[in-house]
């Protein structure tokens, strides 16, 4: 028979064991990133309506911690470039970059050039996740001509925290 208290201790011990640690919950990528191996890097980089980073001599793929860090430096240089993702949309229905791991579906592929790594990332709106569950986004690039600001594409330098490149989609 269990002594009083050691059903609750044990079941303790089995939630604590299937939490994840810190270094685990670093290792865990955001919902709605994916992350490119090197040789899927000429098709994310071949956008049609925005300007992209030149190719790197090499490329790596960035840890999930490369990608938090990236993701929390984008919000400030997308309000600072004046740019709107929803002007097409009513003013009372516009959010602006609020929210941006909810509303974009993003796709990263690290880039050394001249020795310098960066990490390139593609951003559409996540709801074309949901209208073409057809495609594997941590493969299929997404590239769509035109499109407006809600396609963009930025570039993050990792060492310095700072967003270097920055582009969005024109209208057709």
């Amino acid at each position: 028979m269990a002594k009083p208290g050691s059903v609750f201790a044990g079941t303790l011990a089995m939630l604590m064991a299937c939490t994840p640690s810190a270094a685990e919950q670093s290792q865990t990528l955001p919902a709605g990133a994916y992350i490119y191996r090197g040789d899927d890097a000429a098709n994310l980089l071949d956008q049609c309506s925005r300007s992209t980073p030149a190719p790197g001599d090499s490329y790596f793929t960035p840890s999930p911690a490369d990608i938090v860090a990236f993701e929390a430096a984008l919000p400030e240089a997308l309000r600072a470039s004046g740019e709107t993702p929803d002007s097409y949309r009513p003013e009372s229905e516009r959010q602006g970059w609020s929210n941006l791991a909810d509303r974009w579906a993003r796709q990263y592929i690290g880039i050394v050039r001249d020795g310098t790594e960066t990490i390139y990332g593609n951003f559409f709106p996540r709801e074309m996740v949901t209208r073409h569950p057809e495609n594997d986004f941590s493969r299929s690039t997404m590239i769509v001509c035109d499109g407006g600001r809600s396609f963009f594409g930025a570039e993050f330098n990792p060492a310095s925290g700072q967003i270097v490149h920055l582009a969005f989609n024109g209208f057709a």
